[in-house]
């Protein structure tokens, strides 16, 4: 109707007449109505012949899942049980927060072929913890470019997008574990997953910041702590799932019963009458495995590529839940109408680094304050990623020979729970922390981590000469501490972008911060990685400067001079060398990590500078209208105060 009355105005106007109240006559106008009908059925047509994938890009297609079938009017708003979103948004969120037992995933696989222990063939440490790296372009591509699309769609759809790429990356690491090649891997649970999760995280964080401005930190800690928490459910999954669907592997015999040898580092034995691969499985190996398997196992050797240790039916079981969970919350979602406040809610006065007005997105990224904020995310963010990513595989490390009655299976996998425990607790409390003292000052709280990580190599070094199991515990708390304030560190941001930022594109400003938390997971993991190498090959050097040529002959088959084969095959640890060391040599697997923790407090020191030098946003760069209205507000201030000094002159 309105683009009837359009045209007929425009008619009039063609003619220097102005339309009067009866003048007009639509059959004199029927050929242009005619020619009006024709244009907008060809603008319909241009529309319907759009591509599927564009109308996908859109948000339009299918019907059923575009932004305006979730939106609500204010009437219904106002109606609406704000409350009942965050169940939906913990069935999104809780299944991608199994990011987070990452370090379940790491162990086993670097033993996809020798299943007991790591075979020649077997994927390096270094290569599989590029999984988490890939995870962590993905999520960055997610926050970094999406957030706009988001935004567009709205949270329906891109919550259940975001299932899709998750749970389908898990069915992808399965066919990539099956055929034994990992950028399949990297590609599933890495690329597709990191994509998946970071469309499933930044929707229902960005609709529950829309639902409560009054509570911003409550509700997006509670939403980050129930994504947090899906560590603390998936921790046991995997290691239920991996022990219901583990194959043992054809047990060749003891050490000592049969023929062995050594070529190009790998270790052969004989077995029914042909040389087989085999890796050789000591008391140490096999304590690490759930004890369930570990019961029906005996040291000795082991053919490689004869057995499962359960990592393909365990990602495609968890990749079909993901799915059906993500995709069932995503379907019930609602959002408000855009500026929508809870009935008898008023924003409060703007003080501190809180900003008058909002930023745009693009001019958020010319300020100071966003680079300084993003610098603190990424920094804050290392040693918390240090921990998770590498929790199981550094519990036992550290203690498995020191305290081998207590550190079993089922010790390290309650100990990756407890860390999501502590992540999600984290979130939720410091967050809940920062309504009342503001979120710069909760952000130099969680700078405590700096001494954290400074402690652990002392508590190493006390572990190492035999104090029971204090240093066990202590190390315990440290960590539970650590990824609580990264936890914290996480909650923070949302709410800390919005204060600082202003809330009207807080959401997309928040997604481009988070690449800050998506460049420290490209590069801890690596750094990790390196560091713990040289360590270790430092270690190894050093007790083979100290192992006789003939028991290091007789033990590996093979001189010393071959000793780098030998540990490309992985036939040469440090476990196996303390067993032919000379008597009284300390194991050095404990201290396998400090060089580590000491980079990760240098780094953490930076996020406490950072974080000091964030200031209030300069007003001119505010949004324009916010800018307005600031000075209309200030000219009215003027006016008051003018007029009660002219009435006490009076």
């Amino acid at each position: 109707m309105a683009l009837r009355t359009c045209f007929l105005r425009s008619q009039f106007r063609s003619h220097g007449r102005t339309p009067k109240l009866g003048q007009f006559r639509p059959q004199s106008l029927a050929p242009k109505m005619g020619e009006l009908h024709v244009l907008a059925r060809g603008i319909t047509s241009e529309s319907s012949n759009k591509s599927l994938l564009a109308k996908v890009w859109d948000g339009t297609h299918p019907q059923s899942l575009t932004k305006d079938k979730t939106m609500l009017s204010k009437e219904d708003a106002d109606k609406f049980n704000r409350w009942s979103i965050f169940p939906m948004a913990f069935l999104i969120q809780i299944p991608t927060g199994a990011v987070y037992a990452w370090s379940m995933w790491a162990p086993p696989l670097t033993q996809t072929l020798g299943v007991v222990g790591a075979s020649a063939l077997d994927w390096g440490l270094g290569p599989v913890s590029m999984t988490f790296s890939s995870l962590a372009v993905g999520f960055g591509i997610s926050v970094g470019l999406l957030g706009p699309w988001i935004e567009r769609v709205g949270p329906r759809y891109a919550s259940l997008v975001g299932g899709a790429l998750f749970g389908g990356g898990h069915l992808l690491s399965a066919v990539g574990c099956y055929m034994h090649t990992i950028p399949l891997i990297w590609l599933g649970w890495g690329l597709m997953g990191g994509i998946g999760w970071g469309l499933g995280y930044l929707a229902p964080i960005g609709l529950l910041t829309k639902w409560f401005p009054d509570r911003k930190g409550m509700a997006t800690g509670l939403a980050i702590s129930a994504f947090a928490s899906g560590g603390l459910v998936a921790a046991p999954s995997i290691q239920y799932l991996r022990t219901k669907f583990f194959t043992l592997p054809t047990y060749a015999g003891p050490l000592g019963s049969i023929d062995t040898k050594t070529e190009a580092g790998k270790q052969y034995v004989m077995y029914q009458g042909d040389w087989c691969e085999a890796i050789l499985a000591k008391a140490s190996d096999l304590s690490v495995l759930p004890s369930e398997i570990s019961a029906k196992l005996a040291e000795g050797f082991y053919l490689v590529d004869t057995g499962d240790n359960g990592c393909v039916m365990t990602f495609a079981v968890l990749g079909l839940g993901y799915m059906a969970s993500m995709g069932l919350g995503s379907q019930l979602l609602r959002e408000p109408p855009a500026g929508w406040a809870p009935p008898g809610w008023t924003p409060p006065v703007a003080s501190g680094v809180v900003a008058a007005g909002s930023v745009s997105a693009s001019t958020a990224m010319r300020t100071p304050q966003f680079y300084l904020m993003w610098l603190t995310l990424a920094a804050n963010a290392s040693a918390g990623v240090c921990v998770i990513t590498s929790a199981k595989m550094m519990m036992g490390d550290i203690f498995a020979n020191i305290n081998p009655d207590l550190v079993t299976a089922g010790f390290t996998t309650g100990f990756v729970g407890a860390l999501s425990l502590a992540n999600a607790g984290g979130r939720l409390g410091w967050a809940g922390v920062s309504d009342h003292i503001g979120r710069k000052n909760t952000m130099f709280v969680t700078s405590l981590a700096l001494p954290a990580c400074m402690l652990i190599p002392q508590i190493t070094q006390l572990a190492a000469t035999g104090d029971g199991t204090l240093p066990l515990y202590m190390f315990y708390g440290t960590s539970f501490m650590i990824v609580s304030w990264y936890g914290g560190v996480l909650a923070l941001i949302p709410s800390y972008a919005a204060d600082v930022f202003g809330p009207k594109h807080s959401g997309v400003i928040y997604g481009r911060l988070m690449t800050g938390w998506s460049f420290s997971a490209i590069c801890t993991p690596g750094l990790l990685a390196t560091l713990r190498g040289m360590d270790q090959r430092k270690a190894i050097d050093s007790l083979v400067a100290n192992t006789s040529p003939e028991v290091f002959q007789q033990t590996f088959k093979a001189p010393i001079a071959e000793l780098d084969s030998l540990l490309a095959a992985k036939t040469v640890t440090i476990a196996r060398l303390m067993e032919i060391a000379p008597l009284g040599t300390v194991d050095p697997s404990p201290f396998l990590y400090d060089t580590t923790f000491y980079a990760i407090s240098g780094i953490l020191a930076t996020a406490a500078i950072s974080n000091a030098l964030i200031r209030k946003v300069d007003s001119k760069y505010l949004m324009v209208e916010d800018s307005v209205n600031k000075d209309r507000m200030s000219s009215k201030e003027d006016k008051k105060d003018e007029r009660l000094l002219n009435d006490k002159s009076s």
